[in-house]
């Protein structure tokens, strides 16, 4: 497989993210992005500290999926 560059990886990242459920993606979006904390992200959301954690697992591994399926990260765990 050819190597995949900078800017290829974060093209393919944004479109995993965009590939997110709404609330997921914006879970995502203001922990890894935007630098909220789980707890701002739940009280500005109205939502559960452990609905937020949820979420987050939820994005990290559907984004980790599409990720792995377009060959930017290679198979197995870290």
């Amino acid at each position: 497989p050819e190597a995949v560059s900078s800017a290829q990886e974060f093209e393919i990242l944004q479109m995993a993210i965009d590939s997110l459920p709404d609330r997921c993606r914006t879970i995502m979006v203001m922990q890894k992005i935007q630098g909220f904390s789980n707890a701002a992200i739940a009280e500005r959301l109205n939502l559960s500290v452990n609905t937020v954690n949820a979420q987050l697992v939820i994005g990290l591994a559907r984004c980790r999926a599409y990720l792995l399926a377009r060959g930017v990260l290679r198979g197995g765990k870290r």
